[in-house]
């Protein structure tokens, strides 16, 4: 099967300021021909830039131009049949071993015009032939055998050539800085004694990148030791400094100066996520840290591709005395990257508190978190969204809600032992009411800002609709305080707000909101078709050997605002006849033993919420009911029923509810 090099091409993304990738792809192969050719000596790399036009005449830039390609050159093992054959095999795993995802000289094409290869080496007899073919846009490897070599010792060049647009004017030209990405990048085999010799050079200057390693890199980086289980380990922090090519902060366990197992640090330190780190200087940096020990490598593969130690954190738990897991040494390990980063983590949990203290500003239910910071601050960095630092705020928020709720439990365990006494536990005690406090403070408050979202979002129902001029639907406002064509056993308590009717509503044994009473079956046998609005049974909470423990039944009518056109029966007529439907009926309870309704001492409330007009002040006063002391809304007792009837405008339930919610709403400073 043939791979469409052009289409593999299209799918492959390289960022415009990430342009030397395909030349780190270059010196790692280079890197690891030496290491496969097994030489007795260190091996030499060789990196040449070229340059477009040279520039001259502007002060620190003379004789240094644009990037157009570059030369890599090794003496490693070559491109042997095998080597040749990877090559040119999409999704090689030849170096899966090392890392390699076998798609390097797919960036070779993508960001420059063409590659050149021109590779001497040793064939199988151990005569030395040469290769030189030019990159091709195809998945074949040459077809013609290697040449007679005239070389002395293996050899290979590879030249990237013709940078395109846009990595060219975006790439790096001085070679200090081109230096640094490229030991990032390869940081693990310069780490290694017996690196190659590496330098890098253009038209006029050269820079030996292992002196530059050590003065740049190693005599830079600080060395921490810890440990795990009797093993004593070392861990190497460097700095990456002004790195462009790399965004993650990494940990790398290694085994003879070889990188193993390589992870990012996002999880660990949350705070700084993928955003350089910022020196004393103002330079940016990425870290790297190197754990080494003798325990590392004594247990490595032969392959260098796994420790023969137990990795998964889920079997932890079995490993052997003097046997630590990776988890363990990474543990340990983190604890010293943050003793190597403690001022950089100081400076970004400073930013991220000063950002915490405003979120939790806007959202005083969440106060009593402030006590908590210490805990959390590291796991939000300072450009966390308000939605990430919620989530950290209501995620430790429910573990310290957790936390106090064990400690009231063991506290009351303690005190209830016979030889416990009132002074051994005061501290206890102390801390656990001013910990609770906070903690029930904030659920008010959570409480508190609900119910003034709620009224706001009342008070805006309650608009006329400038479009059609007409006021909104019954529907609307009854839903906004209970669900409709649900019973009470479907509604979470923090989904209904019967307590803008009023408080007592709320601490209901029954309720059914817009059904036919002849569905209410488990609660009240009835044959109606009669759909109360809201239809409310209270039981009294003390036991005794009547059946008649119903203390109240409840009907609340919603009312279109501005409506008076009522027809033959009135609202009152309407909530007469729900009543004694109601009471035509059998109620029962959980157990499904009967409660009369019938009996005279039940009484029955009435609410009836619609805005006053002239018709209803008719209806009203023909009715027998007087104003309320405030004078909007009417109230009455129809004694042949025990029924007592208000009627509330919408105005007079909106406002009555500001009114008794104000002092909490002022409290939490949100007036």
């Amino acid at each position: 099967m043939d791979l469409s090099i052009e289409g593999k091409l299209a799918t492959i993304i390289v960022p415009k300021n990430k342009g030397l990738q395909p030349l780190y792809e270059a010196v790692v192969n280079a890197f690891q021909g030496i290491e496969d050719a097994n030489r007795k000596d260190r091996g030499r790399i060789e990196i040449i830039v070229t340059r477009e036009n040279r520039l001259e005449g502007l002060e620190g830039l003379e004789g240094v131009g644009r990037v157009s390609g570059f030369t890599v050159v090794d003496d490693g093992i070559g491109f042997t049949d095998t080597n040749v054959y990877s090559f040119f095999t999409a999704y090689s795993t030849n170096k899966r071993a090392r890392g390699g995802k076998g798609i390097g000289r797919f960036t070779f094409l993508k960001v420059f015009e063409k590659a050149e290869i021109d590779s001497h080496f040793l064939d199988s007899d151990g005569l030395m032939v040469a290769r030189l073919f030019g990159l091709p846009r195809t998945t074949h490897p040459p077809k013609e055998p290697p040449t007679k070599s005239n070389a002395s010792k293996p050899r290979t060049s590879v030249d990237l050539l013709g940078m395109k647009s846009p990595w060219r004017e975006e790439c790096e030209s001085a070679l200090d800085r081109i230096a640094l990405g490229l030991i990032a990048h390869c940081i693990p085999y310069f780490m290694n004694p017996k690196c190659p010799v590496v330098e890098l050079k253009d038209a006029d200057h050269t820079v030996d990148l292992n002196h530059f390693f050590r003065t740049n890199f190693q005599q830079q980086a600080q060395t921490r030791t810890f440990e795990v289980d009797g093993h004593e380990f070392t861990l190497r922090g460097f700095r990456l400094w002004h790195n462009r090519a790399e965004s993650k902060h990494r940990l790398v366990f290694a085994a003879n100066h070889r990188a193993v197992i390589s992870e990012t640090l996002t999880a660990d330190l949350p705070s700084i996520g993928q955003r350089h780190l910022e020196g004393e200087d103002g330079k940016t940096f990425v870290y790297l840290g190197f754990v080494e020990g003798d325990y590392l490598n004594n247990h490595v593969d032969a392959e260098r591709l796994h420790f023969t130690f137990t990795t998964n954190e889920d079997d932890d738990a079995a490993t052997l005395p003097g046997m630590p897991s990776k988890v363990a040494i990474k543990e340990k390990a983190i604890e010293a990257v943050k003793q190597d980063l403690a001022p950089y983590l100081r400076q970004v949990a400073e930013q991220a508190e000063e950002k915490v203290r405003k979120f939790i500003g806007r959202n005083p239910e969440l106060k009593p978190m402030l006590r908590y910071l210490p805990k959390y601050i590291q796991e939000i960095a300072p450009d966390a969204t308000e939605a990430r630092i919620n989530d950290v705020l209501q995620r430790h928020k429910f573990v310290a809600e957790r936390e106090i709720r064990k400690e009231g439990q063991e506290l009351l365990k303690a005190i209830a032992k016979p030889e416990g006494r009132p002074a051994d536990y005061q501290q206890r005690i102390e801390r656990f009411i001013e910990v609770s406090n906070e903690l029930g403070k904030s659920a008010l408050a959570r409480y508190v800002a609900h119910r003034r979202v709620i009224l706001e979002f009342l008070a805006k129902s309650l608009e006329v609709d400038p479009e059609t001029a007409d006021y909104p639907l019954e529907d609307v406002l009854h839903e906004i305080i209970y669900p409709m064509k649900q019973e009470s056993t479907e509604v979470e308590y923090e989904k209904q707000n019967l307590w803008i009717i009023d408080e007592r509503l709320a601490f209901h044994a029954f309720l059914s909101s817009d059904q036919e009473l002849r569905s209410t079956k488990k609660v009240l046998r009835s044959d109606s078709r009669s759909r109360p609005d809201l239809m409310i049974f209270n039981e009294a909470v003390s036991f005794g050997p009547e059946d008649d423990n119903l203390t109240s039944l409840v009907v609340v009518e919603f009312k279109r605002p501005a409506r008076d056109d009522f027809g033959k029966e009135t609202p009152i007529d309407q909530a007469h006849r729900m009543i004694r439907e109601i009471r035509a009926g059998r109620a029962k309870r959980a157990n499904g033993r009967k409660i009369a309704v019938t009996s005279d001492k039940i009484p029955a409330y009435a609410y009836i919420i619609c805005d006053r007009s002239e018709r209803l002040d008719q209806i009203a006063t023909q009715a027998g009911m007087t104003p309320t002391v405030d004078q909007l809304g009417y109230q009455g007792y129809f004694q042949a029923l025990s029924t007592y009837i208000e009627i509330i405008p919408y105005s007079k339930l909106l406002g009555d509810a500001q009114k008794r919610n104000k002092r909490l709403f002022d409290k939490l400073f949100m007036a």
